[in-house]
């Protein structure tokens, strides 16, 4: 009678441990490690965000930044990096979800713009996937009324003038702003009715107007040149880039 009772517990005992729901296997997200030796992909299983030789995993699973590594054509590897298609802007937006490039020349900045300006274009930050990087860390303010060039310094801010003229200093006026400002280094440069600094002026000789400086006043002959005379003046002047009688 005792043996009986013990093994009807034991029974009930099994039969309600298997009545209990077993709790569902939950698993973790898997966190991608960014690759130590510039490989990626495939059996190791790096991501190359993060990697000093780039962010794009290529087909053959290495890290780089260049369109052999970054292009989706060329096959990178999605799952393991960044990759760009050959998509150029159509707005001036690059990188991020749309993934679009830069036009030739431009730089795509951190937060995701097109432009030619240290802003868009410091190494430190600016996305090689999806333009061209050069600058180095900006800003670089000129301590010293140079810009452009070689020390690469930016005229914004600097105290001098915001505009890095042709010949690498910086400044406010026209001189500065107008014909030849590095916009690259320079945060006021004119873009529309730019003097001329050299007197040439008009439609083919780069858009610049007879106003400002030396040529304040004058007249654009037809063949682009700033003067005062009846043969800048007369017949062929150009009324949209200075005076015409």
């Amino acid at each position: 009678m005792v043996f009986t009772t013990a093994l009807l517990t034991i029974f009930l005992r099994i039969s309600s441990s298997a009545a209990e729901p077993i709790p569902a296997i939950q698993y973790l997200p898997r966190v991608l490690v960014a690759s130590p030796d510039n490989t990626c992909g495939g059996t190791t299983g790096y991501t190359c965000v993060g990697s000093q030789a780039g962010n794009c995993c290529s087909s053959s699973g290495w890290c780089g930044k260049t369109d052999a590594y970054c292009n989706t054509s060329a096959g990178c590897q999605t799952s393991f990096g960044k990759c760009v298609s050959t998509t150029i802007s159509p707005d001036g937006t690059c990188g991020g979800a749309n993934g679009y490039r830069c036009h030739e020349g431009e730089c795509c900045s951190s937060d995701g713009f097109c432009g030619t300006e240290a802003k868009y274009c410091n190494i430190d930050t600016c996305q090689p996937e999806f333009g061209n990087c050069g600058f180095p860390s900006y800003p670089q303010i000129s301590p010293d009324g140079t810009c452009g060039g070689e020390n690469g310094y930016d005229c914004t801010s600097s105290g001098f003038g915001d505009c890095c003229s042709s010949s690498g200093y910086c400044g406010d006026s026209t001189a500065f702003c107008a014909q030849g400002c590095q916009s690259a280094f320079s945060a006021s440069c004119l873009t529309t009715n730019i003097p001329t600094l050299n007197g040439a002026c008009g439609a083919k000789k780069g858009g610049y107007i007879c106003a400002g400086g030396r040529y304040e006043g004058q007249c654009c002959s037809s063949d682009g040149f700033c003067g005062s005379s009846f043969i800048y003046c007369g017949t062929g002047c150009q009324t949209g880039f200075g005076k015409c009688t």
